[in-house]
């Protein structure tokens, strides 16, 4: 492509193969928030469904995740990290606003250490039941 003066192009190129130190990480959780409301969450232990937090000579990379709700309505989500060193001190990396849905993908504010773990957050505007159907996958690699 011929691009003018000053001015740039780029492309993304998928990943389509995992390096042998890396696994895949996926987790899904559905919820229903209360009208008006937020809340903070975590998936199942912290990091997973088995850990508190990201464990020793490993690094997670997030890829994609999506909060959807049950109705097109204003939403806000965000994702943070907490450390092992200070719990319940979370930094939010990002945040969006949408209706209906957010949805954020890979970069570099998406890389989580070890001993610390992703948190999330997603606030409800609308003034009835809505449900959250949340869906994060990304990448477990062992630190080499």
């Amino acid at each position: 492509m011929d691009l003018p003066d000053n001015m740039f192009g780029f492309a993304i190129i998928p990943k389509t193969a995992l390096r042998p130190n890396q696994q895949p990480y996926f987790a899904n959780v559905s919820f229903a928030l209360s009208p008006l409301s937020y809340t903070i969450f975590y998936i199942e232990q912290g990091f997973s469904v088995s850990e508190q937090w990201i464990p020793l000579g490993k690094r997670f990379s997030i890829w994609y995740v999506v909060f959807s709700i049950s109705q097109n309505s204003l939403i806000e989500s965000r994702i943070g990290v907490e450390s092992a060193n200070n719990p319940g001190a979370i930094t939010w990396l990002a945040s969006q606003w949408g209706y209906g849905k957010t949805e954020y993908l890979s970069g570099v504010f998406f890389d989580f250490e070890q001993n610390t773990r992703p948190v999330y957050f997603i606030a409800n505007y609308a003034s009835n039941v809505v449900y959250v159907d949340f869906v994060v996958f990304g990448v477990v690699e062992a630190i080499i």
